[in-house]
């Protein structure tokens, strides 16, 4: 299993292979998708990309074989002005 990043995915959806070169097994966390569509977007406002090219890359974006993968058995505590600690979900 490959867990994206948003940087990955704006770089996949940019590409004519899109997600084929990168594993089978592709999964994302919950917000990776809104990220990815903001990477792109700012990509487009700031005319890096054309609007063409942007369409077909939000295309890519729904056709990419990623599924959500979530954390719901840790939560982040920080620890500091740059940590965050992973503790582990109270039983209970």
């Amino acid at each position: 299993m490959l867990v994206l990043d948003a940087s990955d995915g704006v770089q996949a959806c940019l590409t004519a292979d899109g997600f084929r070169p990168l594993a089978d097994d592709l999964s994302a966390p919950p917000l990776w998708w809104s990220e990815v569509v903001s990477g792109l977007h700012e990509l487009r406002w700031r005319r890096a990309i054309t609007r063409d090219l942007a369409d077909a890359a939000i295309a890519r974006l729904r056709r990419a074989p990623v599924r959500e993968r979530t954390f719901a058995h840790r939560r982040f505590e920080a620890s500091g002005p740059d940590r965050a600690v992973i503790v582990p979900r109270p039983t209970a």
